[in-house]
């Protein structure tokens, strides 16, 4: 109870989150009821185990094909388990996680939910989830890739697994790239280094006509300015914060750290801030950062011509990667939650679910048995998936670090004082550590 009230503490006070959207009238609710059919009325028979689900509403396609697949459960289970599922509006940036400390301040948790990958540490530490190691052999485990492995993980324990993973890449126009003769690396071990990336951004961009990269500000100032900007920090050996999670002096502000982050002020030298999300789409930018979602648009637009390529390195190449997951509560039904759990991270189910959201499946199996996964452009991809797919930071205190660390990262790309900002950062960080969580 003491780290539930320590995650209350962090989620409403230092985030001030809404606890009232647990009984927000824009929820949606989906699944089936609890049904006699096939149940014995005999007294000795087993009552039919009910299994609240919560996972965040998402676009009407994926919606579906999860909404399919969990009815497809229960038709395998009548008379034994019945999973009542709710799709939880995302209103605003935290109205999924609003819903759940909600939920743990009057012990009302489903027995299975979805969380944001680098929550998974957050909600271990305050026992909002538990450990699911004992319900997967090491067969079934190494199927899976292992950054998601990673991200799953807090303290030697495996807390939750998704079926998607995700990635950011550089998109690149090609007619403005042909007619600069650039050659665009094909192969990972062929990935431009930072110095020859940042040379061709100059060479592309134009004042006032061409900028050389876009980095998607028009995803706002929140998760994303985390997400992609750590690709820069990982690479040239810096971090956000320890290997505990518990300390972010010397981590967010060391020598390398500053470095990267120097570098990734520098692009705004060829960047705009205020870009429309069509600026690349429109050919008003060379290169775009982002992540590997936009493929499925970029391919129904027949007037762009595009391409995408590796990340840029410094010292190690590095893919920013995680997705949701799937967890289970501190449930009294953890053998039904976990067999569920297993279903919905089957082979078959996993592949259902990201062909629809065109994201890369978590097991391997799948990514080397995909003809789509083998082809360009997911075949980039699907390299740096597994091969350099690094998860956020897994520490308790993450909401606090992220909100921290894209708020540093914003200012640097406006042109605030590397080492100073970062500094405040990790004496920010510190603070709501030492308050909360020490």
């Amino acid at each position: 109870m003491l780290r539930w009230l320590k995650k209350i503490i962090v989620m409403v006070c230092v985030l001030s989150l809404l606890v009232s959207l647990l009984g927000c009238a824009k929820e949606e609710k989906t699944g089936t009821t609890e049904t006699t059919e096939g149940k014995s009325t005999s007294s000795s028979s087993e009552e039919e185990v009910i299994l609240t689900v919560w996972l965040p509403s998402n676009n009407e396609s994926e919606n579906k094909v999860m909404s399919e697949i969990m009815d497809a459960y229960n038709e395998l289970n009548v008379g034994k388990v019945v999973v009542e599922y709710q799709f939880v509006p995302r209103a605003n940036a935290f109205a999924y996680e609003d819903k759940i400390s909600a939920a743990v301040t009057i012990n009302q948790l489903p027995d299975v939910l979805m969380m944001d990958g680098p929550n998974v540490s957050n909600y271990a530490y305050s026992e909002i989830i538990k450990p699911i190691t004992e319900f997967f052999t090491e067969d079934e485990l190494d199927d899976f890739v292992a950054s998601m492995l990673s991200q799953g993980t807090y303290n030697g324990e495996l807390y939750a697994l998704s079926p998607s993973e995700s990635s950011v890449v550089i998109y690149y126009n090609k007619d403005i790239i042909d007619a600069a003769g650039i050659e665009v690396p094909m192969k990972l071990e062929d990935a431009w280094t930072f110095d020859e990336f940042m040379e061709i951004v100059k060479t592309v961009h134009k004042d006032g006509e061409v900028y050389g990269v876009n980095i998607a500000p028009d995803y706002g100032t929140g998760e994303w300015m985390t997400y992609m900007p750590t690709l820069f920090l990982w690479s040239f050996g810096g971090n956000i914060i320890s290997e505990d999670g518990m300390t972010a002096e010397g981590y967010i502000n060391s020598s390398a750290s500053v470095e990267a982050m120097e570098y990734f002020q520098s692009l705004s030298n060829y960047s705009n801030w205020q870009a429309t999300p069509t600026e690349f789409e429109e050919g008003r930018a060379a290169f775009k950062i982002c992540g590997s979602w936009l493929v499925p648009g970029f391919e129904a637009n027949p007037d762009l011509n595009w391409g995408i390529t590796y990340l840029p390195y410094e010292k190690t190449h590095v893919a920013p990667s995680g997705d949701w997951a799937w967890g289970v509560s501190s449930t009294k039904h953890a053998k039904e939650s976990a067999d569920f759990l297993k279903y919905m991270l089957n082979a078959e189910n996993i592949e259902n679910f990201t062909t629809i959201a065109a994201k890369p499946p978590t097991r391997k199996s799948l990514l080397n048995a995909s003809e789509l996964w083998a082809s360009y452009p997911r075949s980039i991809i699907k390299d740096q998936v597994i091969n350099s797919g690094h998860p956020r930071p897994k520490t308790p205190a993450y909401p606090v670090v992220t909100q921290e660390f894209a708020s540093a990262a914003v200012d640097l790309f406006l042109g605030a004082d590397v080492k100073e900002r970062l500094d405040l950062a990790a004496s920010n960080i510190d603070e709501n550590l030492q308050r909360y969580f020490k």
